[in-house]
């Protein structure tokens, strides 16, 4: 506490001498304090779409960063990844940048969702929501026979698979050879089924199928197999 402040005044026709003790008086003022830090900011342009091709190989990146920007000098951003499919991608966290982190497959899952949150050296943040579309590209099919094992007189059964599935307008054609290189298509065995004679005993059997699918008309490199 400040110590009073003392005055004198004199008052002579009356022979007194009066003394008014005043206490000073104190301004308070309240101080308000500023942050001098913003938070770290997507660009409006940023629309959070990316595209990936479906069996791109793992540690690919999906198109440019998902970056944010500070700012505040000397404050730098750092970047994480969360939501429901956070699991199914890798993320630089100095960079923003998504990239594969397994093969993904169109018939499986054609969109993810995810979060990236940046940031900044005060802790604020922003975050985005991203959509990752699996487009979905010309896989290859194939041929298979059952058994391994060929014989005379029991039947050979061929199979076509192919991940992009919906076949149609399968046809099928088998065919014989002494050398495994020079082929002659045997007739009639246009079936997926087909049991060899003793007319192709001691060759080699091949199974070539031609089919539709949604990426056009295909023709798989055949199953070969040894003698029967």
């Amino acid at each position: 506490m400040l110590p009073p402040v003392l005055t004198y005044r004199m008052f002579p026709a009356k022979g007194l001498l009066v003394v008014v003790a005043a206490l000073p008086c104190l301004l308070v003022q309240s101080v308000a304090y500023a942050s001098d830090s913003t938070a770290p900011s997507f660009a409006s342009t940023e629309t959070g779409l990316r595209e990936v091709a479906e069996g791109t190989s793992a540690g690919t990146a999906i198109g440019a960063p998902a970056a944010a920007t500070d700012p505040d000098p000397g404050d730098s951003v750092e970047y994480s990844l969360v939501g429901t499919d956070a699991a199914a991608f890798d993320l630089d966290d100095a960079t923003g940048q998504l990239r594969t982190s397994n093969d993904l497959d169109y018939e499986t899952k054609s969109e993810y969702s995810v979060k990236v949150i940046a940031t900044d050296t005060t802790a604020l943040t922003d975050e985005i929501d991203v959509t990752i579309t699996v487009t979905n590209e010309d896989e290859a099919g194939s041929v298979s026979m059952f058994p391994a094992q060929l014989n005379v007189r029991s039947v050979v059964r061929a199979t076509l698979t192919d991940p992009d599935g919906s076949l149609t307008s399968v046809s099928w054609q088998w065919a014989k050879s002494s050398d495994g290189t020079i082929w002659a298509d045997i007739s009639g065995a246009t079936v997926a089924d087909y049991m060899p004679t003793s007319v192709v005993e001691g060759q080699y059997l091949r199974a070539t199928a031609s089919y539709t699918d949604g990426h056009g008309r295909h023709i798989p490199e055949p199953d070969r197999r040894a003698r029967a």
